[in-house]
């Protein structure tokens, strides 16, 4: 007696049957793996995803709703590397006149500014802030075209911040450098047309 262990599907009959049944359940079962599969995949994607990807997002906080007194400073702490920055809003006739900085990422003990200017119609202001636990002496030079020449001191408390008009101390165009016995932050606004435009940035730290 002889055995087959393979149907030829060009038979006819019962076996034909069977081969063209076999075939559809073949076909099926391929494309409920393939779907799976497909479906894995994504709901991996989508787990991935949730578990360790990035999701960037900004957030606006208004300081001046939180704050006690008409002047701060701001430090922002995070688990996760961020990015900050500080702007200034003010109303001038046909609308709102504006500057914004980032923030220095870390206090330093000298700090240089490029730019400024006294005269002209042009205010400069210098801000600067003390985040440490110790008392800073801070000292600001005036880098001019003809050298450089301390303009004014003054001593910085921790937690505090202090801002001085340059106007008056020194008349003319300068570059700035503050010197501080411990770390402390600081910025440059200039003003100009009776503060209808305005612009600030914080300085090289090094």
């Amino acid at each position: 007696m002889k055995r087959h262990d393979h149907v030829d599907c060009r038979s006819g009959g019962k076996e034909h049957h069977h081969c063209s049944e076999a075939g559809r359940l073949r076909s099926k079962l391929e494309k409920a793996v393939y779907g799976n599969v497909v479906l894995l995949g994504v709901l991996s994607i989508v787990w991935l995803l949730l578990r360790s990807a990035r999701k960037p997002s900004r957030l606006n906080y208004p300081c001046q709703r939180a704050a006690l007194a008409n002047t701060v400073a701001t430090e922002s702490h995070s688990d996760r590397p961020i990015v900050a920055e500080r702007s200034m809003l003010w109303p001038v006739a046909g609308g709102r006149a504006g500057h914004a900085t980032q923030g220095m990422t870390a206090p330093a003990s000298a700090i240089f500014m490029p730019e400024g200017c006294t005269a002209y119609g042009f205010d400069t202001w210098l801000l600067v802030a003390n985040p440490g636990d110790v008392e800073s002496d801070v000292t600001v030079y005036a880098m001019t075209g003809g050298g450089e020449r301390k303009i004014t001191e003054f001593k910085l408390a921790a937690d505090k911040r202090k801002t001085v008009r340059l106007n008056d101390f020194f008349q003319g165009n300068l570059s700035i450098r503050v010197a501080a016995s411990s770390p402390v932050s600081a910025e440059r606004a200039v003003y100009w047309n009776n503060r209808t435009g305005g612009t600030c940035s914080i300085g090289y730290s090094k």
